[in-house]
């Protein structure tokens, strides 16, 4: 049927059946998966996709550079992670790792205090300096120059900050999962 390896943790390039025609008698996934590798928002997907069981019976890794015209079809905005449960689809991996943990309660990903989980989310929302600072101290000279590490440094404080607060080692507690 399809090839199978571990989706959540390898690249798996997978043919999607063409589940409009008539004559398909592969039935339509309930929770239907698109991701690249090396993205921080895919990633995020694949961890959630992992503490959740991995409920999606159908994973597919497409090439970024080459994407194929199905993919194009299917996804008119273009964004990655694309995830499709029945017949909505949702874009935004946020909104994404909400519909996940709403629709598999297990393992719940978010604080059980609805102020603590905006707080997390904000703290999520603004980790973008901080793959900025990192993408500068790294990818733009071949030297490490001070002022990026120390842009670095300061965009991290605040979570190390908010971790303090919290006396943990984790926003979820001295665990993962551990205060749900």
């Amino acid at each position: 049927m399809y090839p199978h390896r571990n989706p959540v943790l390898g690249t798996v390039y997978l043919d999607e059946p063409d589940y409009s025609s008539e004559d398909s008698d592969e039935p339509m996934p309930r929770l239907y998966v698109s991701l690249i590798r090396f993205c921080p928002y895919t990633e995020r997907i694949r961890i959630i996709l992992s503490i959740k069981g991995n409920p999606a019976r159908m994973l597919k890794c497409i090439d970024s550079i080459d994407n194929p015209g199905d993919f194009l079809k299917r996804n008119h905005v273009c964004k990655i992670p694309y995830i499709k449960y029945d017949d909505k689809v949702i874009y935004d991996s946020l909104e994404q790792a909400d519909f996940l943990d709403e629709q598999y309660p297990e393992l719940p990903l978010w604080n059980c205090s609805p102020s603590q989980k905006i707080v997390d989310k904000l703290l999520i929302e603004s980790f973008a300096k901080v793959e900025t600072a990192v993408h500068k101290l790294f990818m733009t000279t071949r030297e490490v120059k001070k002022e990026n590490f120390e842009e670095l440094v300061a965009c991290l404080t605040p979570f190390e900050v908010e971790l303090v607060k919290r006396g943990t080692n984790f926003f979820g507690g001295k665990l993962i999962n551990s205060n749900h």
